[in-house]
C-alpha cells in the first residue's frame, strides 16, 4: 500500500507514448519507402535501385539510434505509463521489423532484381496495411481506445499473409530457374517475417490490455 501512494505523488512518465508513435513513423514511412521502390522497380536502373535502398538503410540507422535513446530513458525513469518490460518489448520488437525491412530491401539491391512476380506486390500491400494498422494501434496505445480493432486486423492480415506465402511458394517452384528460386524464396521468406514480427508486437499489446 505505500508504494502505491509514493507512486501517486510522482506523475508517470506519458512522453514515452510520443517516443513509441515517433518511432512507429520512422519505420512507417520506411514501409512506404520499399513500397514506392517495389512500385517503380522496372523501371529502375541498378544504381538507382541500390540509392533507394541505402535511404531505407538510413531509416533503419535513425531507428536504431531512436531506440537506443527510449532504452536509456527507459532505464532513467521511475514511473513509466505502461510496464517497463512492455515498453522494453515493443521498443526491441519495432526495431527487429524495421531490421526486417531493411534486410529484404538490401536483398533487392543485392540480387540485383529489376521485377518481381505479382505475389511480391501482393506481400508489399499487405506489409504496408499491417504497418498502418499497427501505426494506429501505437497511436491508440495512451488512451487504450479501439485497441481490439486494430490486433483483430492486423492478425486477419497476417493469415492473408500466411495463405499468400504458399500459393507462391507453390508458383515459385513451377519455375525451372534455380537462382530465381533461390532469391525469391529468401525474398518471399523475409517478408513473411516481416509481417509476423508486425503481428508479434499486436499480440504483445493484446497482452497489455489484459493486464
Amino acid at each position: 500500500m505505500e508504494l502505491k501512494l509514493f507512486d501517486l505523488l510522482l506523475p508517470s512518465e506519458v512522453a514515452f507514448f510520443r517516443y513509441l508513435n515517433q518511432q512507429m513513423d520512422l519505420f512507417y514511412r520506411a514501409c512506404e519507402s520499399f513500397k514506392g521502390l517495389i512500385a517503380q522497380l522496372k523501371n529502375m536502373s541498378h544504381e538507382e535501385i541500390h540509392h533507394y535502398t541505402a535511404y531505407i538503410k538510413e531509416y533503419e540507422s535513425k531507428e536504431d539510434e531512436f531506440e537506443r535513446d527510449i532504452i536509456i530513458q527507459l532505464n532513467k525513469t521511475f514511473i513509466t505509463p505502461l510496464d517497463r518490460g512492455d515498453i522494453h518489448e515493443i521498443v526491441i520488437g519495432i526495431g527487429h521489423s524495421m531490421d526486417l525491412l531493411n534486410n529484404v530491401a538490401q536483398k533487392m539491391d543485392k540480387y540485383r532484381v529489376t521485377e518481381v512476380p505479382e505475389n511480391v506486390t501482393k506481400f508489399v500491400n499487405i506489409m504496408i496495411s499491417v504497418a498502418g494498422e499497427l501505426k494506429k494501434l501505437i497511436g491508440s496505445l495512451e488512451k487504450r481506445k479501439d485497441l481490439l480493432s486494430s490486433i483483430n486486423k492486423i492478425h486477419e492480415l497476417e493469415v492473408e499473409a500466411d495463405t499468400l506465402t504458399h500459393a507462391s511458394m507453390a508458383a515459385l517452384f513451377q519455375v525451372k530457374d534455380p537462382i530465381y528460386i533461390i532469391k525469391f524464396k529468401d525474398i518471399y521468406e523475409h517478408l513473411e517475417d516481416l509481417i509476423n514480427s508486425m503481428d508479434d508486437i499486436a499480440k504483445l499489446i493484446r497482452g497489455i490490455t489484459l493486464k
